[in-house]
């Protein structure tokens, strides 16, 4: 949370943290407003922020108040997203409210969001368009359901990842790196790729005997690859994150035209900010940065989304 304050104070030097309201949380005054905060956010777009929303409307909750509020913010079709400091009473009473008023002539939309906090007895709440929030998501968090034959809870950081940067998804022929046991293989796989897949160590005997996968017993770095080959590299290595970004850049040659790439920088504790920007310099050699992001599966990480340089 440090670094995404951090970084929002970076995009306007003027904004004040004024409050708590969770772990995941916070209240800012930002003198500039919220449309000349998103114009610098599309100069610098920052990492670590998952979401926001501007905040147009404090007050204590109570049911005539908050009918009003909801009436005259919304409007026309929208989604109503909800968020808490703490599921109490006035939480309730509010999931009832919205319940209520979306049974009545209420038109739901995507593309338009009003955005309610409730800290304690108080709320916050405002109007903007999904694409404004940084995620169309309720608080940048997106949940999937475990499923049969889900080998690692990894599988969520790429599904997620799929969601947030949408990938061209037309050729199918994947190059998974650091594979073992194979969470990222299996999303693959069920997503119709022909992978291979490079790791010292044995996959997951559940994806044996598949006739998309080729498993590489290799190390990365002495793998035999045919370059411009795959559409899609993936990269979840647990390995210093600047060692790493050097191996990526070396299996850029690997990539197809117009071919892109997904990796996670596993970032050690301290210095979030500094280290991201390091490893995405290092990456710049070899690939267009078009986006990077903590995710909400992967809390301790930053995902970066690449494209191959023309």
């Amino acid at each position: 949370m440090l670094s995404a304050v951090t970084e929002l104070q970076t995009l306007d030097t003027a904004a004040r943290p004024e409050a708590v309201l969770s772990s995941q949380a916070r209240l800012l005054t930002l003198p500039g407003g919220f449309i000349a905060l998103l114009a610098k956010a599309e100069q610098s777009p920052p990492v670590f922020i998952r979401h926001w929303f501007p905040v147009t409307v404090e007050t204590e909750i109570n049911d005539i108040e908050c009918e009003k509020i909801l009436a005259d913010m919304i409007g026309g079709p929208a989604s109503i997203q909800m968020r808490a400091s703490d599921k109490n009473i006035f939480y309730t009473k509010m999931t009832e409210l919205i319940k209520k008023f979306e049974q009545n002539n209420f038109q739901r939309s995507e593309k338009k969001i009003c955005s309610l906090f409730l800290f304690g007895s108080k709320i916050f709440a405002g109007m903007s368009g999904s694409e404004q929030n940084r995620s169309k998501y309720n608080g940048g968090e997106i949940w999937f359901k475990k499923m049969p034959g889900q080998i690692s809870r990894a599988e969520f950081k790429l599904l997620e990842a799929f969601h947030v940067f949408e990938p061209d998804q037309t050729n199918k022929n994947a190059l998974d790196l650091g594979a073992a046991p194979g969470g990222w293989t299996n999303v693959l796989l069920e997503r119709g790729y022909d992978v291979t897949a490079v790791d010292p160590a044995e996959m997951d005997g559940r994806l044996l005997g598949n006739p998309r996968l080729t498993h590489i017993k290799s190390t990365v770095q002495h793998a035999a690859l045919k370059k411009n080959l795959f559409s899609l590299i993936l990269n979840d290595m647990r390995m210093d994150y600047a060692e790493s970004c050097r191996i990526m850049n070396g299996m850029s040659e690997l990539l197809a035209p117009n071919g892109s790439a997904i990796m996670t920088l596993k970032l050690p504790s301290g210095k979030w900010l500094s280290k991201t920007k390091h490893a995405l310099s290092i990456l710049s050699g070899a690939y267009t940065v078009a986006d990077a992001r903590q995710l909400f599966h992967n809390r301790s990480e930053a995902t970066v989304f690449l494209k191959k340089n023309k």
